[in-house]
C-alpha cells in the first residue's frame, strides 16, 4: 500500500538512517601507495533534498540477481563449518534471503572495522551497526526514498489501517541459529507488551506506531497480524525506526523469546532469577530488560538478534568487540553471505582531543558519531597522511535544550516553585531570545553550522521558514522585558533575578559530561546569556546513564538535548510529541487505557490540548501529505509555544571513512 505525499531525504541521510548500509561495507586490501598532499579546508556542503514522494515498496528496488545453487560465506565461517561446529551456508539462510547491490563494487571477506566511543552509556553507536527491522529506508542513487522489506518479506495492511499483516523469510533464523517464527511476536505481545511491569504505559521511545496495538496473531508459522482498536496509516514510518518495547537492538514486535523466557516470571524459576538480578545489581526483574544487562544487545553478548554483528565481548572493557552473525539473512548480488566485515572494535575515549587524534592518526575506519563540525578543517587538513576522506552528510539534526514545564525532586514530588516559572511560555521564549547563536557558530563551530530554532529540515515535508526563526533572533532586550512581565523583575545582590516568593531563581542545566566537545563550548556560552539576562544558571555536567535517568525520570529544569528525525516526521515524534515533562506526559496519554504515572495535568485551555489533538489527529490521517498538513498545524502551535529551544542545526554532519573501506 503506498503512503503518497512524502519528501524524500538526501542520499546522505539515507545512509544516516539505513542499517544496510553498515552491513555491506568492504574494507580493501591495504596498500602503500604515493603520498597525496592534504587539501585545504573548505567549508563542507550538503545538497537540500528536492521535492518527490516516498513509496512504501512491497519488494525491494534493488536488482535481485537469481542466485545459482551454492552461496558462498566468509572464509572464517567456512572453517567452522569444516569443522562442524556450523551448518552449511545454504541451511543458514532463508529460502527468500534479502539480496542487496552493493553501491560501488562486490566486497572483500575479512578486515576489522575500527570505531571509537564513550564507555557504558555511549550504547546507541554501537546499535547503528545492527539495528535491522522489518523495513527499512532505501534510496537508489538519485531515486526517490522508499521504504522496502527487510526481515519482512512483505507486508498487507487493510483499507482504514487497522490490520498488518507480516510475512517473515521462511527459514530466517536469530544469530544463535534458533529459528525465527510468528511465535516470537505473539509471545513478546502477550509477555511483554501486556506486562504492566516492563510496558507500563504501552509506549516504546517515541514511537507512537505502537499505541492502540490491541492484538497480534499467528497465522502461519512465518505470518502474524497486528491489529489496532484505530486507523493507524504510518506505522510502516515507524517500523523503520522502533524497535520492540523491552529490547533495545531488538526487532518491531519481535523477541527471541526461546532466550528470553528464563528471565521473566512467567517462565523463570524464582531462585533463579532471583540470583540474576543480584547478579546484575539491580532493583527487579524488569530493570534486567529494556536498556538493561539482559535486554540490551550491547550488555549481553549471549541474546540473539537479528543484526550483522552480535557482541562478542563488552563492556566494562575499554575494547569491545562484535563479530559476524553467522545467520544472518542478506547477501549480494552474487550470493555472498552479508557482511564482508569480519568484526567491529570500539575503542574507549575519554575526551575529545584523543579521539581527534586518533581520527586524524588513520585509527578509525568508517565513524559520523562524536565526529564534529567544528573540528572539519582539521580532519580535512589531515586526509592524504591519515588515508582516510571526509564525506559530509546532511543533518538531520538540532542542537539545543528542552525545558521541563513539571520539573521534580529527588523525592519525586513536582517543585511547584519552580515549575511555576518554566512553566511558562514567555520564559522559555526569553531564554531563547538570549542565545546568539550566530556567535556560537563562529566561536563554536567555525561558522559551519545553521544558526536556528531546532525545527525540521529544509526539504522535510512539515519545513516551515518561520518555524526556523520561531524565537530565534538574538534580542536581550526583549529577553529582559518577557522576564520582568513574569514577575521576575526583582534581583539579590549578586545581579541575579529572584523568583516571586523571593527566593533565588536557579536553573539547573543538565549535560553530559564531554571534555572538549563543541557541546561542552555552547554549554558554557548558554550559561553566560542566560546569566546576562539575570537567570543565574549553573550547569550540571554528568555521565550519559545518570543524565538519562535524571531526564527519564522528570527531576530536571533544562537540559541539553539533540532533536532530530525531522525528514519523515512521522517516524519518531519525540521533537514534537509535546512539552517535555509531565505536561507532555499527560496530554499524550491521558485518553489512553495506561496513562503516564509521570503526567501532570496542565491549566485548562493552555494551547498543548489543542496541539496535542492535532498530532493525535495527523497520526490517524490516511494519505501523507494530508497528515503532513495537520501535523503543520500542531506545529504552529509548538514553535510558538517555544518547548524546546534549538541553537544550531541543519548543517552538515562529517563523516570520516578509511580509504581501505569502500560501499
Amino acid at each position: 500500500m503506498p503512503l503518497p505525499g512524502q519528501q524524500p531525504i538526501s542520499r546522505r541521510r539515507f545512509l544516516q538512517v539505513s542499517s544496510t548500509a553498515a552491513a555491506s561495507l568492504a574494507l580493501a586490501a591495504c596498500g602503500g601507495g604515493e603520498q597525496v598532499a592534504a587539501p585545504q579546508p573548505q567549508a563542507p556542503a550538503a545538497d537540500t533534498p528536492t521535492p518527490a514522494p516516498i513509496q512504501v515498496a512491497q519488494d525491494t528496488p534493488t536488482p535481485v540477481a537469481q542466485v545459482s545453487g551454492q552461496y558462498n560465506e566468509a572464509p572464517m565461517l567456512a572453517e567452522l563449518v569444516q569443522a562442524g561446529q556450523l551448518p552449511p551456508v545454504d541451511q543458514r539462510l532463508p529460502i527468500n534471503p534479502k539480496v542487496l547491490q552493493p553501491y560501488h563494487e562486490i566486497g572483500k571477506y575479512g578486515g576489522t572495522w575500527r570505531r571509537g566511543f564513550r564507555g557504558a552509556s555511549d550504547r546507541f553507536g554501537v546499535h547503528t551497526t545492527v539495528a535491522d527491522h522489518l523495513l527499512e529506508v532505501y534510496q537508489q542513487e538519485g531515486g526517490d526514498v522508499t521504504l522496502v522489506p527487510n526481515v519482512a518479506a512483505s507486508y498487507e495492511v487493510n483499507d482504514d489501517a487497522t490490520e498488518y499483516i507480516w510475512h517473515l523469510r521462511e527459514g530466517h533464523k536469530w544469530s544463535d541459529g534458533a529459528e525465527m517464527s510468528s511465535e516470537n511476536a505473539v509471545w513478546w505481545y502477550e509477555h511483554v507488551y501486556l506486562n504492566d511491569e516492563l510496558a507500563p504505559n504501552r509506549r516504546y521511545d517515541n514511537v507512537r506506531q505502537q499505541d492502540f496495538l490491541t492484538g497480534i496473531e499467528a497465522i502461519d508459522q512465518w505470518s502474524f497480524k497486528c491489529t489496532y482498536s484505530v486507523p493507524n496509516p504510518t506505522l510502516p514510518l515507524g517500523v523503520v525506526r522502533g524497535e520492540a518495547w523491552g529490547l533495545i537492538g531488538g526487532l518491531n514486535f519481535m523477541v527471541p523469546h526461546h532466550y528470553l523466557a528464563q528471565f521473566h516470571p512467567d517462565f523463570a524459576d524464582p531462585d533463579e532469577l532471583e540470583a540474576v538480578i543480584a547478579e546484575h545489581q539491580v532493583n527487579s526483574w524488569a530493570e534486567l530488560w529494556m536498556g538493561g544487562p539482559i535486554g540490551m544487545f550491547f550488555f549481553n553478548p549471549e541474546l540473539p538478534i537479528v543484526g550483522p554483528w552480535p557482541m562478542k565481548t563488552t563492556v566494562p572493557a575499554d575494547l569491545v568487540t562484535q563479530e559476524r552473525n553467522p545467520y544472518y539473512f542478506q547477501v549480494d548480488v552474487e550470493g555472498n553471505q552479508l557482511p564482508y566485515i569480519d568484526q567491529i572494535t570500539h575503542l574507549f575515549f575519554e575526551d575529545q582531543e584523543t579521539f581527534n587524534l586518533r581520527l586524524i592518526g588513520g585509527e578509525v575506519d568508517c565513524q559520523y558519531r562524536h565526529v564534529q563540525i567544528s573540528d572539519y578543517p582539521l580532519l580535512k587538513e589531515n586526509e592524504g597522511r591519515g588515508g582516510y576522506r571526509v564525506l559530509t552528510w546532511r543533518a538531520d539534526a538540532n542542537g539545543g535544550y528542552a525545558v521541563n514545564s513539571t520539573p521534580r525532586n529527588d523525592d519525586n514530588s513536582v517543585d511547584e516553585a519552580q515549575a511555576g516559572i518554566v512553566s511558562l511560555a514567555d520564559f522559555r521564549r526569553a531564554l531563547s531570545v538570549a542565545i546568539n547563536r550566530e556567535e556560537i557558530n563562529e566561536l563554536v563551530y567555525n561558522g559551519l553550522s545553521v544558526p536556528r530554532q531546532a525545527a525540521p529540515i529544509p526539504g522535510s515535508p512539515v519545513w516551515k521558514e518561520e518555524y526556523e526563526e520561531a524565537w530565534a533572533q538574538y534580542d536581550p532586550d526583549l529577553a529582559n522585558e518577557l522576564l520582568d512581565g513574569l514577575g521576575l523583575d526583582q534581583r539579590g545582590a549578586d545581579g541575579f533575578r529572584l523568583r516571586p516568593d523571593g527566593e533565588p531563581l536557579v536553573l539547573r542545566l543538565d549535560v553530559d559530561s564531554m571534555p572538549g566537545s563543541a557541546a561542552d563550548d555552547q554549554n558554557e556560552l548558554v550559561k553566560q546569556y542566560w546569566e546576562v539576562v539575570g537567570v543565574r544558571t549553573v550547569i550540571n555536567s554528568m555521565e550519559r546513564s545518570l543524565r538519562e535517568t535524571v531526564q527519564f525520570s522528570d527531576r530536571f529544569s533544562v537540559v541539553a538535548a539533540g532533536i532530530g528525525n525531522t525528514a519523515l516526521p512521522l517516524a519518531f515524534d519525540g521533537w514534537h510529541g509535546g512539552a517535555p515533562g509531565g505536561w507532555g506526559r499527560y496530554v499524550r496519554t491521558v485518553n489512553t487505557d495506561n496513562p503516564d504515572p509521570l503526567g501532570v495535568a496542565p491549566p485548562e485551555g493552555d494551547p498543548i490540548y489543542e496541539m496535542q489533538e492535532l498530532i493525535d489527529q495527523a497520526y490517524q490521517t490516511i494519505g501523507l501529505d494530508e497528515a503532513h498538513e495537520v501535523l503543520k498545524q500542531a506545529l504552529d502551535i509548538y514553535y510558538d509555544q517555544c518547548y524546546n529551544i534549538g541553537v544550531v542545526g541543519a548543517g552538515v554532519v562529517p563523516v570520516v571513512v578509511s580509504n581501505r573501506m569502500k560501499n
